[in-house]
């Protein structure tokens, strides 16, 4: 069972115990279709297979067979690398272009960005300071729930008892509109 597992070459006979390699003319083609036609019985009935006509796989297929893998692995990520270079070639021109536009301008602000007074230059750094702080005031408050929770205990505390007092005095208006509703005829008639 560990040999069929392991993979094995058939062999014809005249081949028995030789690699890959060392097959005399027309002994490799011949130990090919032995190699299928023993492995289309192995994979039919595995059970009833004795492994005496087949022969391990011999250490020259297994190094030419991991050559192989490991230059079409090779040739396949040049042709990927390829194909990436080709679709990415015009946004790499279009942000050397667009860096090359802009750099003249990007050198002028930051020499008069250099140049300014040191105040100013302080208040704007306070400023940015200030900016960033409310972000993270903002995103801090949100992700604690702070101004949630405060709306929720106003509600409780203040908005509630409010509207409930409304909902009584406009359920006994209510009350009373509908008793002088059904009253009044009978007043007007009497």
């Amino acid at each position: 069972l560990a040999r069929r597992v392991l993979g094995f070459t058939c062999a014809d006979g005249q081949g028995q115990g030789r690699g890959a390699g060392e097959c005399g003319p027309g002994e490799c083609a011949a130990r090919r279709l032995d190699h299928r036609s023993c492995m289309e019985q192995i994979a039919a009935t595995p059970s009833s297979i004795t492994l005496s006509h087949c022969e391990a796989v011999s250490a020259t297929e297994l190094r030419g067979a991991l050559s192989v893998a490991l230059v079409k692995a090779h040739e396949s990520g040049l042709a990927w690398l390829r194909l990436l270079r080709l679709a990415f070639f015009p946004l790499s021109c279009g942000v050397q272009h667009t860096a090359h536009a802009i750099a003249p301008y990007a050198k002028r602000a930051a020499t008069a960005f250099a140049q300014q007074p040191r105040d100013v230059l302080l208040l704007e750094a306070a400023l940015v300071l200030a900016i960033a702080c409310a972000i993270w005031l903002r995103r801090l408050l949100r992700r604690k729930r702070y101004c949630a929770r405060l709306r929720e205990w106003g509600a409780a505390r203040f908005y509630r008892p409010v509207a409930e007092r409304y909902a009584r005095l406009a359920g006994a208006v209510r009350q009373r509109s509908r008793l002088v509703a059904r009253l009044l005829p009978h007043g007007l008639y009497a």
